[in-house]
């Protein structure tokens, strides 16, 4: 929230704060759509979006260079850490970004942390989502690239497991005109986090002779993009949960997307229990990489005609 609130608890926007764009996410027949409100005041707290505009002395809105999304699902612990880091890390590069949170659908303190970043970053054009239940990672990024306006759009897992520092690779990748700058994982290996390893390289070699593809890890959660090359195949791109990548990445492969690969230190961070559940998840990995088999068979052809 950008402002306070009322005694009431009711959010109000503070006395000379700048005008905001006010979104939200709706659904229909599974394809996402931003919306206007009718008024600030119909949505929940925290179910909105906010982007500073011109301010009242006229400050510039151009559009900008780059637009990070950050898809938070109940990161409470370490979101507002990892996010100044990130933050420091693109600042010192001379990147300032505008900012994509997905909050989907969160159970614990993450909308409220997101709000006091929000306050504490005043200059900064910021606009926030939120699902009133958790419809899947793939469903969170997409709806955040949707929403953003930079040139090159992308994202990263904020529990910074791939760490933000290699943004800067991805971005200077894109500038020398690739469409698709992705993380190209190497474990730090520990045997706490050989588990990832294997089910890793085992998805790789799948991967790679089930769908006919070249890509070594289009699973990493760090990737960034030209966003008007990317926006066709994101349209086309269906999956809601993990298998989202892997899926934006064929995609955009067999459209003929220029792809780089960056190789990029992955650690495991223990310090809150990892969502992954390796034989579970595994399964459902499974079966979408056999589902869309006869989809990137279709692709393939449509790319040799």
């Amino acid at each position: 929230m950008l402002g306070a609130s009322d005694s009431e608890g009711t959010p109000s926007l503070a006395s000379g704060a700048s005008s905001c764009r006010i979104l939200h996410a709706t659904r229909r027949d599974d394809t996402t759509e931003l919306e206007p409100p009718d008024s600030f005041a119909c949505l929940p707290p925290v179910t909105r979006a906010l982007m500073p505009s011109v301010s009242a002395a006229g400050a510039s809105t151009a559009r900008p260079h780059l637009s990070v999304v950050i898809a938070c699902y109940n990161d409470g612990p370490i979101l507002e850490r990892n996010v100044i880091e990130t933050l420091g890390v693109l600042d010192a590069s001379g990147h300032s970004p505008e900012l994509i949170f997905v909050d989907d659908g969160s159970q614990d303190d993450t909308p409220a942390i997101i709000e006091r970043l929000v306050r504490a970053h005043p200059d900064r054009p910021v606009t926030c989502l939120r699902h009133a239940t958790n419809t899947g990672r793939g469903s969170a990024v997409a709806d955040g690239i949707r929403a953003a306006s930079g040139r090159l759009v992308g994202f990263l897992d904020i529990d910074l497991e791939v760490h933000a520092r290699y943004i800067v690779p991805c971005l200077k990748a894109l500038d020398e005109g690739f469409d698709v700058a992705t993380g190209l994982r190497m474990y730090d290996f520990t045997w706490r986090s050989v588990d990832r390893y294997v089910m890793s390289r085992g998805y790789r070699l799948l991967m790679q002779k089930t769908l006919a593809v070249p890509l070594e890890d289009p699973e990493t959660g760090f990737k960034f993009f030209r966003r008007d090359a990317i926006l066709p195949v994101l349209a086309e791109t269906q999956d809601p949960g993990w298998f989202w990548d892997t899926e934006i990445m064929v995609r955009a492969f067999y459209a003929g997307l220029r792809i780089t690969e960056i190789p990029v230190v992955f650690q495991r961070q223990f310090e809150r229990p990892s969502t992954v559940r390796p034989i579970h998840d595994s399964l459902i990995h499974l079966r979408r990489l056999v589902a869309f088999r006869r989809e990137a068979a279709r692709l393939r052809r449509a790319n040799r005609t």
